[in-house]
């Protein structure tokens, strides 16, 4: 049991005429608390796992008299209000960031020192006072949302139905832990809360990324936008071709099919035949064979097209048996999973036949909007997505980005997907949006990476951000995929992201940003954003400006930076943790230079406006340490070394290029393919040329 920092200070219920209630106090407990008059009352019962708690709450509004009159009910935006104060304790020379829901689709952070602060709609709220971090995770429960808001000393806890006419909520809404870690707290939360719910929502640490993405792609969208057509399409793969860039898949966005323009509703299921003459299985053909794109996709809007579907239309005719008028007016699928499925699996199977291997399903949030009054958000999106994912797993083998939908009616409620969207869209048009692409991106990893792969949206490879762009991403853990129009296309910023064959070279978590940027808020703070991800135990810090700035940015990286305890693992000799050792190297990848330095010590540098640096953070081991072939941003990806013998270690690589490894040790002797092989050394740190996959370089130290 914990002794909580935060007490119950006020409920206030809402009715849909407008009508706030405010509740007194009439009875509390160490686990509970109710608020109550004649109007109706409202609390919350604790419930306790270890050092987190969950909050449950709950409400009801009395009714009125006579019974067969008008009765009152909740606000569907906003029906219990229960307001948390904290501690002076925990206010103390207090820093947070919060995840706000922005716009119906988008999260974005906000940073701050005092607790009214914080914005509506927040999600995920991290607080830290002192050496502690408190977080507050929200929860899309059974039938109901939650979200919190800042006030003066505290937070507001606010549970929300969607539904009208509702004189009794009840759900999960809230789970508090605290702790060192605040990414292992988040997701112990969000475990908690999965657990508690019934969800079948996983954990993304159960998940895999679709093997698709495993590879890099190109999308049609901020090459062509709407305007997307097969010649252009064709026109880009030819250049692709002759650059010899091996883009495994590509994705045509939104533009391809039928609709009417003025109403944005679906008319047709195949593609639009002006732009698509053959139909999308004569364009799809052409790609794999003429191309060889491995896999091709399609973009979908939830509702079928931005407005729904066109009712008088071949789609509303095809479709017709599933769908229903909405409250706001527009036509699209049943809120029931039955429907849901067999709208998504008539269309589906349709673009299966067409070759189609995997579909990016866009505006999910925008579902809640339309049904505003008729409709709970968990029924809703529940039956959504169980219908769209049993769908994509039967024609797609599950190959799905959802996107547009962090609001978290849908983020709670997908069961099988293992890959969202994290940001708003990629807006290379945009002079200095950069910034907010990269913020939005990094710390809505630290929420939405609790359940899913990230999506970190399309870049541009001729781009004046082009280098901060690529090393944020291959930090994100999730896909990488191009967007340049045809003649736009600067291939040697895509090498150091990939190897020969397309596949990316990524780290294996998702990339957050560093502890001491957390909290204090790359936006608010000295302008400097550093993320974080590791490949195996090595640590890759990306450091990158987030103002606009004429002067250099100063910084350091250190290993308090990010919780090592995370990275725990048995090294090839059996050593339990490689991060226990009291020496790392940082490697400066520009400059191609290596200091070692103590675990207690820090590693400055200055960054250029514009520019970006990124980092190796190398724990030093007996033997040799690897870095990897530094062509490549996540060097140590292309490479592996295993130890042979006493004093031998062989390293072998997946490409070719300047090879490098760290020691302390006298080095006796390098070998390439059993022939002496010349390297330099520059202090802790040796380099030679690697011919490329299938040669094995062996190392011998005293």
């Amino acid at each position: 049991m914990i002794r909580e920092p935060f007490s119950f200070s006020r409920a206030m219920l809402r009715a849909r005429d407008g009508q706030e209630i405010v509740l007194p106090e009439s009875e509390s407990g160490s686990d509970n608390i109710v608020f109550s008059s004649e109007a109706g009352k409202a609390g919350a019962e604790l419930i306790r796992e270890g050092k987190k708690i969950a909050f449950k709450v709950a409400g009801e509004l009395a009714g009125a008299e006579p019974f067969f009159g008008y009765q009152p009910a909740f606000h569907e935006a906003g029906g219990i209000v229960l307001e948390l104060a904290l501690s002076s304790g925990l206010q103390k020379e207090m820093e947070f960031v919060s995840i706000y829901q922005h716009k119906e689709w988008w999260t974005r952070p906000v940073f701050g020192r005092r607790c009214e602060q914080i914005p509506p709609k927040s999600q995920l709220v991290i607080l830290k006072s002192r050496e502690e971090y408190h977080v507050f995770l929200v929860v899309c429960g059974e039938e109901n949302r939650a979200d919190l808001e800042g006030c003066p000393g505290g937070l507001k806890l606010t549970l929300s139905s969607n539904l009208g006419n509702q004189r009794e909520l009840s759900d999960l809404a809230l789970v508090y832990a605290k702790g060192k870690d605040p990414y292992a707290l988040a997701q112990e939360a969000a475990g908690l809360a999965l657990k508690l719910t019934g969800k079948a929502l996983r954990l993304r640490r159960e998940k895999k990324l679709p093997e698709i993405f495993e590879k890099i792609g190109w999308c049609s969208w901020d090459s062509l936008g709407q305007d997307v057509n097969e010649k252009a399409v064709f026109e880009k793969m030819e250049e692709l071709n002759e650059k010899k860039l091996p883009v495994s898949w590509v994705l045509i966005d939104d533009g391809w099919s039928p609709v009417d323009k003025e109403k944005q509703t679906l008319t047709g299921l195949d593609a639009d035949l002006q732009k698509f003459p053959k139909g999308l299985a004569g364009t799809v053909k052409t790609l794999k064979e003429k191309y060889q794109v491995e896999y091709v996709g399609v973009w979908q809007a939830i509702k079928g097209y931005w407005a729904g579907v066109e009712e008088n239309s071949e789609a509303g005719r095809l479709l017709g048996s599933y769908l229903t008028r909405y409250p706001n007016g527009e036509i699209t699928m049943e809120p029931k999973a039955e429907s849901a499925f067999g709208f998504w699996n008539l269309w589906h199977s349709h673009l299966k036949r067409a070759g189609i291997d995997f579909v990016k399903v866009d505006s999910q949030s925008s579902f809640s909007i339309a049904a505003r009054g008729g409709c709970s958000f968990g029924e809703l999106s529940k039956a959504i997505h169980t219908g769209l994912e049993a769908s994509a797993d039967l024609n797609f083998g599950g190959n799905l980005i959802n996107c547009m939908g962090m609001a978290p009616e849908d983020i709670w409620n997908r069961q099988s997907a293992s890959l969202s969207r994290s940001s708003d869209d990629f807006a290379p048009r945009v002079p200095g949006s950069f910034a907010e692409h990269a913020l939005q991106n990094a710390y809505n990893s630290v929420y939405q990476g609790c359940f899913y792969w990230c999506d970190w949206d399309m870049v541009w490879s001729c781009h004046e951000d082009v280098k901060q762009n690529m090393m944020i991403r291959v930090l994100s853990g999730g896909p990488i995929y191009l967007s340049d129009g045809a003649g736009n296309t600067d291939a040697a910023q895509i090498w150091p992201v990939i190897l020969e064959d397309g596949r990316i070279l990524r780290c294996q978590d998702v990339g957050r940003p560093t502890l001491d940027c957390l909290t204090g808020g790359g936006e608010e703070g000295d302008g400097l954003l550093k993320i974080y991800n590791r490949y195996e135990d090595v640590v890759y810090v990306a450091a990158i400006p987030v103002k606009e700035t004429e002067e250099p940015l100063r910084g350091s990286v250190q290993v308090s930076d990010f919780p090592v305890e995370s990275f725990r693992k048995k090294d090839f000799q059996g050593n339990t943790s490689l991060w226990d050792t009291e020496e790392f190297w940082v490697y400066d990848w520009k400059k191609k230079e290596a200091v070692l330095c103590g675990r207690d010590s820090s590693f400055a540098f200055s960054l250029k406006p514009r520019d970006a640096e990124l980092f190796h953070l190398i724990p030093k081991r007996p033997g040799i340490a690897l870095v990897g072939i530094t062509d490549k941003y996540i060097s140590a990806a292309c490479a592996e070394c295993i130890p042979a013998g006493e004093g031998e270690y062989l390293i072998r690589s997946l490409c070719a290029g300047e090879l490098c490894f760290l020691t302390t040790e006298k080095v006796k002797e390098v070998r390439q393919d059993g022939c002496p092989a010349a390297f330099e050394r520059k202090g802790d740190l040796y380099s030679l040329s690697c011919a490329g996959m299938g040669h094995v370089i062996s190392v011998r130290v005293e």
